[in-house]
């Protein structure tokens, strides 16, 4: 009698002074869960670079992926194996050669996008539910402070649904980046003017970049907090203007609601329009044809080399933006 074989992953973690690739078994399919071969993972440097110092070790790294379907689970419908697919959200995606990931978190990838673009999802999820906390409507005015690659998509997502946006970034690449697609980027606050609808601080920053932000909106204009950063104002700059501030949690609801994520129960439409598995589809859909992401991959590794990519980012992070790691090759559309 032949021994069945135990299917087993390569999952990255963090490991003292660095990562480690670890060999993992696979346990059975949930029922309404995908398996999925990755092709490329997305590293979210600020993210990333922070949880290697700051993380227990064997704490595992990345949340934004593509890939195709291997198996489906047997509750599972609108998926099917050899589905090119985008997928968002620890604890069920990672830097790994496969996933298993609720179908609430997946996305079916138009064959126009590459998986390349689709493996940045899960990123543009979170910069969607930003840009959504801002409550902006059609030719408003809006603030980006910071292009890091949710600042980055933020502006893209922010002028593709017509809202007239400038962003600040010191970092001369970044604007540099940033003007290539086709967006406004300046040096410092006091360089965007002001008067802005909202602003959206995906920016790590000091005790003092909300109140300097805050100065730059309108009456009763909106802040939104995207980035990891201290929400501390004055209440007299808040109170003079009577301003919204919001944090912005993650690519929207359903993240961290176990019956949402674990067990793959969407929340009805009509009363939660946009879900994080939503924005993440219209993010994948918007990378068709309304966002312009030739200027936003500027690094790409294989999967093997993550130590040597961590390192290289932790030098100079600001030379880079869209990061990949690489598993493989794409199998054609419709085959497994």
């Amino acid at each position: 009698m032949t021994a069945s074989v135990i299917p087993t992953r390569q999952i990255l973690r963090t490991v003292q002074g660095g990562v480690r690739w670890e060999t993992q078994p696979l346990g059975e399919l949930h029922p309404r869960h995908l398996r999925v071969r990755t092709y490329a993972s997305a590293v979210s440097i600020g993210t990333e670079l922070t949880m290697l110092r700051a993380s227990p070790e064997g704490t595992a790294l990345g949340y934004s992926a593509s890939g195709v379907v291997e198996a489906v689970g047997t509750e599972v419908r609108g998926f099917a194996p050899g589905d090119r697919v985008a997928v968002y959200g620890a604890p069920y995606v990672h830097h790994a050669s496969h996933l298993e990931v609720p179908i609430t978190l997946s996305a079916r990838v138009p064959g126009a996008v590459s998986l390349e673009a689709a493996a940045f999802g899960g990123i543009g999820a979170i910069a969607v539910h930003g840009v959504r906390q801002a409550k902006l409507s059609f030719g408003e005015r809006a603030l980006v402070v910071g292009l890091g690659p949710i600042g980055h998509l933020s502006a893209l997502i922010l002028e593709a649904a017509g809202i007239d946006t400038v962003c600040v970034e010191p970092e001369p690449r970044r604007r540099m980046r940033a003007r290539a697609a086709g967006l406004r980027a300046v040096a410092a606050l006091e360089e965007a003017g002001d008067g802005f609808d909202a602003a959206l601080l995906t920016a790590h920053g000091p005790d003092s970049l909300l109140d300097a932000t805050a100065q730059r909106v309108r009456l009763r204009g909106a802040l939104v907090v995207v980035g990891d950063l201290p929400v501390n104002a004055a209440r007299g700059t808040l109170f003079a203007r009577e301003l919204s501030v919001s944090v912005s949690r993650a690519g929207g609801p359903g993240r961290y609601d176990p019956q949402y994520e674990r067990e793959a129960h969407d929340y009805p439409l009509a009363y939660v329009r946009w879900t994080e598995g939503r924005n993440l589809e219209l993010a994948v859909r918007w990378m068709e044809r309304r966002l312009n992401l030739s200027q936003f991959v500027t690094h790409t590794y294989p999967a093997a080399d993550a130590a040597r990519a961590y390192a290289e980012l932790d030098r100079d992070r600001a030379a880079a933006l869209g990061v990949l790691m690489r598993f493989g090759a794409p199998a054609p559309e419709g085959e497994p």
